[in-house]
Protein backbone atom coordinates (compact mmCIF):
# COMPACT_ATOMS: atom_id res chain seq x y z
CA UNK A 1 0.00 0.00 0.00
CA UNK A 2 2.83 2.41 0.64
CA UNK A 3 3.87 1.58 -2.89
CA UNK A 4 0.57 2.86 -4.26
CA UNK A 5 0.74 5.98 -1.83
CA UNK A 6 4.07 7.20 -2.85
CA UNK A 7 3.36 6.39 -6.66
CA UNK A 8 -0.14 9.01 -6.26
CA UNK A 9 2.29 11.48 -4.59
CA UNK A 10 4.14 11.45 -7.68
CA UNK A 11 1.54 11.96 -9.69
CA UNK A 12 0.08 14.85 -7.68
CA UNK A 13 3.64 16.70 -7.63
CA UNK A 14 3.78 16.50 -11.25
CA UNK A 15 0.18 17.44 -11.65
CA UNK A 16 0.50 20.11 -9.62
CA UNK A 17 4.57 21.72 -10.90
CA UNK A 18 3.17 20.29 -14.66
CA UNK A 19 2.55 23.52 -17.33
CA UNK A 20 -0.40 25.14 -17.19
CA UNK A 21 -3.08 25.36 -19.88
CA UNK A 22 -2.47 28.74 -20.36
CA UNK A 23 1.00 27.66 -22.18
CA UNK A 24 -0.81 25.09 -24.61
CA UNK A 25 -3.32 26.98 -25.38
CA UNK A 26 -1.03 30.47 -26.92
CA UNK A 27 0.86 27.96 -29.21
CA UNK A 28 -1.60 26.88 -31.69
CA UNK A 29 -2.74 29.38 -34.65
CA UNK A 30 -6.19 31.17 -34.09
CA UNK A 31 -8.42 30.95 -37.01
CA UNK A 32 -10.56 34.27 -37.56
CA UNK A 33 -13.99 33.91 -36.18
CA UNK A 34 -17.00 33.57 -39.13
CA UNK A 35 -18.47 36.39 -40.54
CA UNK A 36 -22.27 36.55 -39.82
CA UNK A 37 -22.92 38.01 -43.44
CA UNK A 38 -21.41 36.61 -46.59
CA UNK A 39 -18.27 38.11 -48.05
CA UNK A 40 -20.07 40.10 -51.10
CA UNK A 41 -23.33 40.94 -48.98
CA UNK A 42 -23.78 43.92 -46.76
CA UNK A 43 -25.85 45.13 -43.79
CA UNK A 44 -28.35 48.16 -44.78
CA UNK A 45 -26.44 51.18 -44.18
CA UNK A 46 -23.08 49.70 -43.53
CA UNK A 47 -20.09 51.05 -45.78
CA UNK A 48 -18.24 48.39 -48.37
CA UNK A 49 -14.59 48.81 -47.76
CA UNK A 50 -12.94 47.62 -51.66
CA UNK A 51 -10.74 44.28 -51.23
CA UNK A 52 -7.42 45.77 -51.71
CA UNK A 53 -8.42 48.11 -48.37
CA UNK A 54 -9.51 44.85 -46.67
CA UNK A 55 -6.35 43.15 -47.39
CA UNK A 56 -3.77 45.80 -46.75
CA UNK A 57 -4.86 45.91 -42.99
CA UNK A 58 -1.83 44.77 -40.58
CA UNK A 59 -2.20 41.42 -38.43
CA UNK A 60 -2.78 42.20 -34.89
CA UNK A 61 0.30 41.65 -32.99
CA UNK A 62 0.69 38.32 -31.32
CA UNK A 63 -0.65 38.45 -27.53
CA UNK A 64 3.01 37.57 -25.01
CA UNK A 65 2.94 34.51 -23.73
CA UNK A 66 1.89 34.08 -19.70
CA UNK A 67 4.52 33.71 -17.75
CA UNK A 68 4.08 31.66 -14.31
CA UNK A 69 6.35 31.33 -11.81
CA UNK A 70 5.57 28.11 -10.31
CA UNK A 71 6.79 28.62 -6.62
CA UNK A 72 4.35 31.68 -6.06
CA UNK A 73 1.98 29.90 -7.75
CA UNK A 74 2.11 26.92 -5.47
CA UNK A 75 2.53 28.65 -2.51
CA UNK A 76 0.20 31.72 -2.71
CA UNK A 77 -3.03 30.74 -0.83
CA UNK A 78 -1.80 27.57 0.25
CA UNK A 79 -4.42 26.90 2.88
CA UNK A 80 -7.07 27.00 0.09
CA UNK A 81 -4.97 24.34 -1.85
CA UNK A 82 -4.71 21.85 0.91
CA UNK A 83 -7.99 22.68 2.94
CA UNK A 84 -9.44 19.62 0.98
CA UNK A 85 -7.64 17.03 1.18
CA UNK A 86 -8.18 16.50 5.06
CA UNK A 87 -12.42 15.58 3.63
CA UNK A 88 -11.51 13.74 0.67
CA UNK A 89 -8.95 11.64 3.20
CA UNK A 90 -11.19 11.45 6.32
CA UNK A 91 -14.15 10.07 3.72
CA UNK A 92 -11.56 7.57 1.84
CA UNK A 93 -10.39 6.53 5.44
CA UNK A 94 -14.14 6.21 6.57
CA UNK A 95 -14.88 4.05 3.85
CA UNK A 96 -11.86 1.52 4.52
CA UNK A 97 -12.53 1.59 8.63
CA UNK A 98 -15.67 -0.03 7.07
CA UNK A 99 -14.24 -2.42 5.10
CA UNK A 100 -11.99 -3.63 7.52
CA UNK A 101 -14.59 -4.94 9.81
CA UNK A 102 -15.35 -7.61 6.54
CA UNK A 103 -11.76 -7.19 5.37
CA UNK A 104 -9.16 -6.75 7.47
CA UNK A 105 -6.24 -6.06 4.68
CA UNK A 106 -7.75 -3.02 4.45
CA UNK A 107 -7.12 -1.81 8.06
CA UNK A 108 -3.56 -0.54 7.87
CA UNK A 109 -4.10 1.69 4.96
CA UNK A 110 -7.51 3.33 6.69
CA UNK A 111 -4.85 3.75 9.31
CA UNK A 112 -2.30 5.95 7.12
CA UNK A 113 -5.26 7.79 5.25
CA UNK A 114 -6.55 9.07 8.78
CA UNK A 115 -2.77 9.56 9.97
CA UNK A 116 -2.86 11.85 6.20
CA UNK A 117 -6.12 13.34 6.75
CA UNK A 118 -4.75 14.37 10.33
CA UNK A 119 -1.09 15.91 8.87
CA UNK A 120 -3.63 17.65 6.23
CA UNK A 121 -6.16 19.01 9.07
CA UNK A 122 -2.90 20.34 10.95
CA UNK A 123 -1.56 22.07 7.57
CA UNK A 124 -4.74 23.76 6.47
CA UNK A 125 -5.08 25.15 10.16
CA UNK A 126 -1.75 26.94 10.29
CA UNK A 127 -2.27 28.22 6.97
CA UNK A 128 -5.38 29.92 7.27
CA UNK A 129 -4.28 31.44 10.08
CA UNK A 130 -0.95 32.67 7.85
CA UNK A 131 -3.48 33.79 5.08
CA UNK A 132 -5.63 35.09 7.44
CA UNK A 133 -3.03 37.87 8.00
Amino acid sequence: MARSVCGGAVVAAIVLLGATGAESHERHAHSPSPSPTAPGSTDAGAPVAPASAQASTAAPTPVPPIEVDVRDALFQHLHNKIVHFPLALGVAAALLLILSARWPQYWPAARLLLFLAAAAAIGAYFSGRVQEE
